[in-house]
């Protein structure tokens, strides 16, 4: 199939038979599509028609029925006494059943045994609705006894009473409807009148007949094929089609219903029946002027589809005809249409293929040969075109381009000479054949400023120029008018990055040489050759630049490597081959994902001052690098990869981390003999080696003092070098608060007391535990809380703790000390930093509060201050709650301590 769309679409021939075929088949088709339309919509009007015949025949049978019914009662009601039989009123006025049955025998018998009558059912009731006979018929045959039914009771139904109480609807005494007498049998058409004597109603007669008989009697009369009676809702109640269990599938459709309801006379539905189709109509069922329900008479469609499938075969076998017939001309006609342009396309396509020499051999006077003549002269112009660019693009000097396009333009001018003006430094210089004579070749020697208005108006105009001496008078300025002895000149000019950038030059000795019909080629050949000569110049000028550009980045001392979006390896500099010991990346394509850096973990900001703390580091073999990348990014905002900066910085790790090893050795040398001097200063005070005097005890006191100073900055300092080497274990667990606080405070109160502060703790009952190291926490608490006793001379220092919404538990400690100036406090938690002006001589080494930040940030928490001047500071710490462990720990101790 594949095969065939293709070779349909690759012929002109079918492309003109196709649409003239398509045409015709669709007016064909439209043609047949209308006249079956109005076959199938005469056929329809046709059944439409018999079925609104059907309906009327079926309602007049259904009236004589009700009229004949009646006018049989009336004979009855007034019948007179005849031998022994008595008269119909004097029977129904002795109310002894036997008369009743005596004088309505006769009359059952003649009811059962007419056509016109048939009924199945004869019931007489007396003047008080109870029932005489009820007389069943059993059989077809009429000879047959009826059944007497004796458990009628009829006496309750509304018609009845209205017989009896000689009622009336609209003036009529006389009624005709459907009844059931039983549930779960099928109704039956019934005729009921009353009987009277001497104007006085001594009872009534009924007779009905079958719904199932009566409508094989209407069919009969009506010639429908099927006839179906409705109850009010819609529901089937009777048909000549189905037995009863199948009666639900013959329900009225809603959209009848609700239009026979709406006022409808008549509505037409199709449905299927037993595999077949029916049209049915649908009507109002009228009974003595009362709407008791709805029928419906229904004509098969076989005879309709049969008819319309005949016409379709016919309109079929027509069109079939007649395509084929269309098909047969109009292949002929594309046939004296398409050999000419075989002919071309098999010219064409020997072009394509690379034969510039084939030619189309069409030679008719009509459009196919002016067409084929115009296609020669075509691929003759192609063909030297291509030989041009086909050279042009072997070169990529500008002697060469010269030499190839005045080879070019010669073929079709004679003795005409190709020059060029290139930009070099401040002016235009003539770059020329050596073969030309030498007056053009002493055009060299003339240069031509770049601010020349005619190179100006070239560059800006950028298309090319026909210009002769007289008619353009700028030309002097090139001389090539008073050196060359040019008359004819076409100029195309050279433009690179918006400036001029040169001029190509087409010249002649004669007069108007560019006659119309080579100036086509020519202007193709100058527009060739410039864009060579432009892609040239810019070539030169990109490989100077990307020179420059290089250089620069090898004198670049960083390492520096360039990745595309892929990070892939494009470029790399001198420094970053020694970096990365990688001296064959132009020679192997690789990832930057590849370098095997091993990020490596620095936290020196204590002790560091060259910031190495603050980057991000890694190692590659025995060196330490400081790694840092920026996106390329194009002006429309697209990136186009990645420039990374490397910057060997194994030296200054390895001075670091001996720095803060020495720091460490130092103090751990410094704590032995100063826990030392304590201990003894303390044996002094306590008097074991004798009473002191009181200027002794102030000496002592004075050296237990800086004693315990000099212990906390050299704890201090341990405690910075072993988190600079990472070598501090944080073992975190769940940790109760209000002990912390209490056990960080308590061996600080005598140092409160002896400062005369008072110390409060306001901590609540349900204040949740933290997630905390317990070392930790308490040197935490401490380093601020013994903070704010150091700076505090007078007052109090208040500790509160509560929990916050976001999870956290917050921790104040608040004091009133001189406070903190404004312009200090961002410096606060930095390294050695001290309040200015503050000369308590309790003032620490700037560690304590760095210590802190450290610690509270290992913990996930944050710490911060604010202070006013003069009224004291609150330092706060916020660490997260430790929820898994929330419901294990409890504390029975007092919410509010005061010391």
């Amino acid at each position: 199939m594949h095969w065939l769309v293709s070779a349909i679409r690759s012929q002109i021939r079918y492309k003109i038979i196709f649409p003239y075929l398509a045409l015709t088949l669709v007016v064909m088709m439209a043609g047949a599509a209308i006249a079956v339309g109005l076959v199938a919509a005469s056929w329809e009007e046709r059944l439409q028609n018999q079925l609104a015949q059907v309906a009327r025949n079926t309602t007049d049978a259904l009236v004589r029925r009700e009229r004949n019914h009646l006018e049989f009662l009336r004979q009855v009601v007034f019948a007179p006494a005849h031998n022994d039989i008595p008269a119909v009123a004097d029977a129904f006025a002795s109310g002894d059943d036997d008369q009743v049955i005596r004088a309505l025998d006769p009359y059952y018998r003649f009811g059962v045994n007419s056509v016109n009558l048939d009924f199945d059912r004869m019931i007489a009731f007396d003047r008080d609705g109870k029932t005489l006979v009820d007389w069943l018929r059993v059989s077809e045959n009429p000879a047959d006894p009826p059944q007497r039914i004796l458990t009628t009771d009829l006496s309750g139904l509304d018609f009845v009473q209205l017989i009896i109480t000689g009622g009336t609807i609209d003036g009529n005494d006389k009624f005709s409807n459907l009844i059931y007498f039983a549930p779960d049998v099928q109704p039956y058409f019934y005729t009921v009148v009353p009987v009277r004597k001497n104007n006085q109603v001594v009872g009534g007669i009924l007779i009905a007949v079958k719904c199932d008989r009566l409508l094989q009697s209407l069919e009969r009369s009506s010639q429908a094929a099927v006839t179906t009676f409705y109850d009010l809702s819609g529901r089937a109640i009777s048909t000549t089609l189905l037995p009863r269990a199948e009666l639900s599938a013959l329900d009225m459709p809603p959209q009848v219903l609700q239009a026979l309801f709406s006022g409808q006379a008549q509505s037409i539905f199709t449905v299927e029946l037993r595999q077949r189709g029916y049209q049915l109509a649908y009507s109002p069922l009228v009974i003595a002027g009362v709407q008791v329900g709805y029928f419906s008479v229904g004509l098969s469609r076989d005879f309709q589809v049969q008819q319309l499938s005949l016409s379709r075969n016919v309109v079929v076998a027509i069109a079939i005809a007649l395509a084929t017939g269309s098909v047969i001309l109009g292949y002929q006609i594309a046939r004296r249409i398409t050999r000419p342009l075989a002919d071309l396309v098999a010219t064409a396509e020997a072009v394509t293929g690379g034969d510039l020499e084939a030619r189309s051999t069409v030679m008719s006077p009509d459009e196919f040969g002016r067409l084929a003549l115009a296609f020669n002269q075509m691929t003759e112009h192609l063909a030297r075109l291509y030989r041009t660019s086909r050279d042009l693009n072997q070169a990529i000097e500008v002697t060469p381009v010269l030499k190839v396009t005045e080879r070019a333009v010669r073929s079709l001018l004679p003795d005409a000479d190709v020059l060029a003006l290139i930009a070099e430094e401040d002016a235009l210089r003539y770059h020329i054949d050596d073969e030309l004579p030498g007056i053009v070749r002493s055009l060299r020697h003339v240069q031509v400023p770049l601010s020349d208005p005619l190179v100006r108006d070239l560059a800006e105009a950028q298309r090319v120029m026909l210009a002769s001496p007289d008619a353009e008078p700028r030309l002097m300025s090139l001389g090539l008018v008073q050196v060359a002895g040019y008359k004819s000149l076409m100029l195309s000019p050279l433009v690179v990055q918006g400036e001029p950038a040169g001029i190509l030059i087409l010249a002649h000795r004669e007069s108007d040489a560019f006659s119309e019909s080579i100036l086509p080629s020519l202007t193709a050949i100058a527009n060739m050759a410039t864009s060579v000569l432009y892609n040239a110049l810019l070539f030169d000028r990109v490989q100077s630049e990307a020179l420059r550009r290089r250089a620069i980045l090898e004198s670049i001392a960083d390492g520096v490597v360039v990745l595309d979006r892929q990070r892939y390896i494009v470029i790399v500099n001198r420094a970053a081959e020694q970096i990365l010991g990688m001296h064959d990346w132009q020679l192997v394509r690789r990832s930057f994902n590849e370098i095997p850096l091993k990020r490596v973990e620095v936290r020196h900001e204590v002790f560091s001052e060259n910031g190495i703390g603050h980057r991000e580091h890694f190692r590659l073999g025995d060196r330490v690098v400081r790694l840092s990348s920026a996106p390329v990014i194009t002006d429309e905002g697209a990136q186009i990869g990645e420039v990374v900066v490397l910057h060997d910085i194994s030296a200054e790790a390895a001075v670091d981390r001996a720095k803060t090893e020495f720091i460490a050795t130092i103090s751990h040398e410094l704590r032995s003999p100063l826990t030392v001097i304590s201990g003894y200063t303390d044996l002094l005070l306590r008097g074991l080696a004798g009473e002191l005097s009181g200027d002794q005890r102030d000496l002592l006191e004075a050296v237990r003092n800086r004693a315990e100073l000099m212990t906390n900055i050299v704890k201090n300092v341990i405690m910075v070098a072993s988190i600079e080497a990472n070598s501090l274990q944080t073992d975190l667990a769940a940790q109760d608060v209000r002990r912390a606080i209490d056990d960080t405070v308590a061996p600080m109160r005598k140092a409160f007391e002896r400062k005369g502060l008072r110390l409060t703790v306001h901590t609540p009952e349900d204040l949740p535990p933290v997630r905390a190291d317990r070392e930790q926490l308490l040197i935490m608490l401490g380093q601020v809380i013994d903070n704010a006793r150091r700076y505090t001379q007078q007052g109090e220092v208040v500790i509160t703790a509560y929990r916050r919404d976001d999870d956290m538990v917050q921790i104040d400690v608040s004091d009133t000390g001189p406070g903190i100036p404004a312009d200090q406090m961002n410096r606060l938690f930095t390294r050695f930093f001290r309040v200015e002006g503050n000369n308590s001589p309790e003032r620490g080494s700037g560690l304590g509060l760095v210590i802190t930040r450290q610690l509270v940030e290992r913990h996930g928490g944050k710490v911060w201050a604010h202070s006013d001047v003069g009224r004291g500071s609150t330092f706060s710490i916020a660490l997260p709650i430790a929820h898994e462990y929330t419901d294990a720990i409890s504390s029975p101790r007092a919410t509010q301590a005061t010391a």
